[in-house]
Formats: structure tokens, C-alpha cells, sequence
């Protein structure tokens, strides 16, 4: 009987993140499950869809690790695919935020290995109208759904694919790209496979300086050591009240009570949770509203 396939611990609360990013269909959720070799067809972190619309519009995540490094790696289906977010998608962007609240490491920008489109300028450009133009220096390059000579050589596809649109995005990286390997071609314990990936996990733990924040994400990481601090508080008071409640009214009704309490208090927290949230996306929505005032739509960079 074959061995049941682990799943990735889950988000650490406190780790910089690993975004993956690009339009729908573009392979993000496949790059995640290689990365955190968990296989799609039987129990994938990320689930990939079979057509051209995403699958959930919800973002998904799980703890991973490079050498010594803990990362939180945030699939983001579906969120960049427009340049009129709906309500729905302004809240798990929002959502998003608070997930990268202690700051983003690398953001892989999956797109499939063929000509360098309008369409996934369009979405670079919501990237970075959600991120900031300076998270491009913290941008990956990663080229998908690449043919079996493209993926064994990459000097070749590089010298012999690339259009000057591909070659521009990839140089505004520095120069950091790499190529997401087909699993029906190479699978995970072939040597090609393995290169591929190993040359992506470098340029995220060697070739990018820190993590990037902004506004958003210091106000949401504030935001949540507070909401921490509160809780410990809450779970100190929990306690002092059991102990009391255990020497004057016994075990059983200092549990009742002790668990009445904790209830209260967590639906607290998720109200103030949700709060955040809806500041969140108000906050966010207004940056959409002033660049598409003085544009017209989404601010051009590419």
C-alpha cells in the first residue's frame, strides 16, 4: 500500500512569504504543488484548474522551507485577472495583505513560455498596483509550460525564444528567471526536474536582498501583534478565572465556564479580524479609485 503524501505544515504566522502570481491558467498552482512536492493528482496543497477560469478566487498557502529558511508560500488564483476587482476580490486581495504582514521575500511571476502578451502586462500592472512598482526588485521570472528541449536547456530557450518584450521584463528582475519543469516530462526524482527547480530556490534565498513591505503590510503586521498581545491577555485572564472558579465551584462548572469564556473572546477576535479586513480593502480601494482618476485605469509601467 502506497504511502499517503504529507501536507505542508501549515502558514507560519510570523515568516516572510513566497507570493505566486500571474494570470489564470498560467501554471502557479502547479509551480506551488512542485515546490512543496505534493502531487495534484492525488493530494494537492494547490488545486489546479482543468479551464481558463480560476478555480477558487481564494488564496492558499502552507509553510515551506529552503535550507535553514521558513517561508509562507500564498497561491493568489485569480485576484490579478482584471482591472475592475469585484467586492469578493478586493477582500481576499485584502486577505492577502494580511498574510504578507511580515513582509514578502520573493514574488514568483509565473507565465507560459511563448510570446510576452498584452494580457500578461495587464496583469503585471494589477501586481503592481496591489504591491508597489518597487516590488519588482523582488520579482522572479518563471517561465511555464516549456517544451522538453526548453526545460533540459535553458541557454537555448533563452538565446533562441525570448522576443525583446520577454528580454526587457526579465532584465527589469535583474536578471532572475528560471523554468517550472512539466512533472508528465520530468518527474520529481529526475535530474532535470531537480536542476530546475534548485536554480529557482536560489535566486529566492541568494538573490534578492531582505523582504519587501509597504504601508499596507506594516499597518497589518502591527495590527496583528496587537490582536496577538490581546489574546495571550485574554487566555491569562481565562486561566486566573478557572483557577478561582475550580477552588469555589469544582472541575466541571470551572470548565463550563472557562469554555463559555473562550468562545466569547473568539468571536471577539474575529469581529476585530474582520474589521481589519474591511480596512483593509477601503484603503485599497481608494488607491484603486485615485490612479484610475488620474490614468484612466491601471497605472501603466511596462
Amino acid at each position: 500500500m502506497a504511502d499517503a503524501i504529507p501536507k505542508p505544515p501549515p502558514l507560519q504566522i510570523n515568516a516572510p512569504v513566497i507570493l505566486l502570481v500571474g494570470k489564470t491558467g498560467a501554471g502557479k498552482s502547479t509551480l506551488g504543488n512542485l515546490l512543496l512536492k505534493t502531487s495534484e493528482d492525488e493530494n494537492p496543497t494547490f488545486h489546479v484548474s482543468d479551464s481558463f477560469s480560476s478555480v477558487t478566487k481564494e488564496s492558499s498557502s502552507a509553510s515551506y522551507e529552503i535550507g535553514d529558511e521558513v517561508y509562507n508560500i500564498i497561491d493568489t488564483p485569480g485576484i490579478f485577472d482584471t482591472d475592475d476587482p469585484t467586492e469578493d476580490i478586493l477582500e481576499e486581495i485584502a486577505r492577502t495583505i494580511q498574510k504578507c504582514a511580515y513582509g514578502v521575500r520573493a514574488i514568483l511571476f509565473v507565465f507560459e513560455a511563448k510570446r510576452f502578451t498584452n494580457e500578461q502586462k495587464n496583469t503585471l500592472n494589477g501586481i503592481t498596483m496591489f504591491l508597489g512598482e518597487e516590488s519588482i526588485q523582488y520579482m522572479i521570472s518563471v517561465f511555464s509550460h516549456c517544451n522538453k528541449k526548453q526545460t533540459k536547456d535553458p541557454e537555448y530557450f533563452k538565446n533562441s525564444c525570448w522576443n525583446d518584450p520577454v528580454k526587457d521584463f526579465v532584465d527589469s528582475m535583474n536578471n532572475r528567471w528560471a523554468i517550472s519543469p512539466n512533472a508528465d516530462d520530468f518527474p520529481p526524482d529526475n535530474l532535470v526536474h531537480k536542476q530546475r527547480l534548485k536554480e529557482l530556490k536560489k535566486h529566492i534565498n541568494y538573490n534578492i536582498n531582505g523582504v519587501y513591505t509597504n504601508n499596507l503590510f506594516e499597518k497589518a503586521r502591527k495590527k496583528q501583534e496587537e490582536n496577538e498581545r490581546k489574546e495571550r491577555e485574554a487566555e491569562e485572564e481565562r486561566k486566573k478565572e478557572y483557577e478561582k472558579n475550580l477552588m469555589s465551584k469544582g472541575e466541571a462548572l470551572a470548565k463550563k465556564y472557562y469554555e463559555e469564556q473562550r468562545k466569547k473572546d473568539e468571536e471577539k477576535f474575529l469581529e476585530e479580524k474582520e474589521k481589519e479586513i474591511t480596512s483593509i480593502k477601503n484603503e485599497f480601494q481608494g488607491v484603486i479609485d485615485t490612479l484610475k482618476g488620474g490614468t484612466g485605469g491601471y497605472c501603466q509601467i511596462v
